[in-house]
């Protein structure tokens, strides 16, 4: 990038590079990367504020649903779906078992609790990043993209059943190294530093999205591409 005179750079890391706690995560709180997932953006993350180059980490929690653009509405597809939302709902509606890692996480019904953040909120803060970094120099920002709400997986779905109508076939197996009780993110920085915040991630237009984008999938056959989607 320097050589090529490339001197504005947005990089797209996450919230799990955070030692877990019950408090809100703010782009001080501790951290303790476990995964290799957190591990690998956390050396990206140092070597780009190393660089010196003009730049904007975003923390992105967990980021869902789908977006329509023109008459194409794009979502999340690639094999193995390991992602709650997309999962649950694809299952839901071909009323598959769904497996959720873990039920003794020491929250209030023993699954994990997630803040869960639309894609289009996602989009629109890549945008304000631009706009930041065009007339901001100089600048190293770490700021968290989330949508300040969390559910825990068993009230994800709650609401998934309440709006397909569809009971959903559960079964709890072992869960995943590195996966956290809770991740909570404060968004104060980002609207204070973007002028930004959550405008489509209410977890029921999360939800509805999503289906959408699924039903699309189902139509179309795509999903048999792949023997173990979701």
């Amino acid at each position: 990038m320097k050589s090529n005179g490339i001197n504005n750079l947005i990089f797209s890391s996450t919230a799990a590079v955070y030692k877990p706690t019950n408090n809100k995560l703010n782009e001080l709180s501790e951290i303790e990367a476990k995964s290799t997932y957190a591990k690998t953006k956390l050396e990206c993350e140092n070597i780009i504020e190393k660089s010196g180059i003009n730049s904007i980490i975003l923390r992105f929690f967990n980021v869902c649903s789908s977006i329509r653009i023109k008459k194409n509405i794009f979502g999340e597809f690639h094999n193995p779906e390991t992602h709650l939302i997309p999962t649950a709902v694809y299952k839901n509606i071909l009323k598959k078992k769904i497996y959720i890692y873990g039920n003794d996480y020491k929250t209030k019904d023993g699954t994990c609790i997630r803040d869960y953040i639309h894609i289009k909120d996602i989009c629109e803060s890549i945008k304000k990043s631009i706009k930041f970094l065009i007339y901001k120099k100089n600048r190293f920002e770490v700021i968290n993209i989330g949508s300040n709400i969390t559910y825990t997986n068993f009230e994800i779905l709650k609401r998934i059943e309440k709006i397909t109508g569809i009971k959903n076939k559960v079964k709890f197996i072992k869960k995943r190294s590195g996966d956290t009780d809770k991740l909570n993110c404060s968004i104060n920085k980002a609207k204070k530093i973007l002028n930004w915040k959550p405008i489509n991630s209410k977890i029921d237009k999360i939800i509805n999205d999503e289906i959408i984008f699924v039903k699309q999938l189902i139509i179309n056959k795509k999903y048999r591409r792949f023997k173990n989607y979701l």
